[in-house]
């Protein structure tokens, strides 16, 4: 595909490092060795999002406010948007081809796709330990599989039927029908 930024040449491994390598204080003493051997590990949660156990209180990170914006606050206007010439309310837009977009009549249905449990992306779908906590995808790779394997050989088959009836039609047109024997 022609990247060449080191990121692309990095093994899985060093990738998961790397986003365990954070000072965000839920990914404490979570390594990939750890995660190999435990299968799953919950986050360092607790209360209003401080470190402890996760057992002490129920994880509310945002009852005391916290949120990523200036005011430390949910904000359904933003003084900043406006600043930038933008909307400065919270809103939803549709995608065109939604149910509750402006071509709604030409596309009443939507797919809605549940992602895997136990996926971050699709980079570490052939992870033996995660295709062993998600069975279903070797399964739905199986039948993908089975669908290719059968499409290729009716394929064959009717592209051999039709190269014969072919052949008959120019026997025909040649006088060489052998069909009146």
């Amino acid at each position: 595909m022609g990247f060449e930024d080191k990121c692309f040449r990095e093994s899985v491994d060093l990738m998961i490092e790397r986003a365990l390598d954070s000072a965000n204080p839920w990914l404490k003493g979570i390594t990939r060795e750890r995660l190999e051997r435990e299968d799953h590990i919950r986050l360092n949660f607790s209360g209003n999002g401080s470190t402890g156990s996760a057992d002490e209180r129920p994880f509310l990170p945002f009852a005391e406010g916290n949120f990523h914006t200036p005011s430390r606050q949910a904000e359904f206007y933003s003084v900043a948007l406006k600043r930038q010439g933008l909307d400065p309310v919270v809103a939803f837009t549709p995608p065109v081809e939604s149910r509750h977009g402006a071509k709604a009549a030409g596309f009443p249905l939507e797919l809605l796709a549940r992602k895997p449990d136990n996926h971050l992306n699709s980079t570490f779908a052939n992870i033996p330990s995660v295709r062993k906590m998600e069975p279903t995808i070797g399964m739905i790779e199986m039948q993908d599989e089975i669908k290719s394997q059968v499409q290729e050989e009716l394929g064959e088959r009717q592209r051999e039927m039709y190269l014969r009836e072919q052949m008959k039609a120019i026997q025909k047109e040649l006088g060489d029908d052998d069909s009146s024997k």
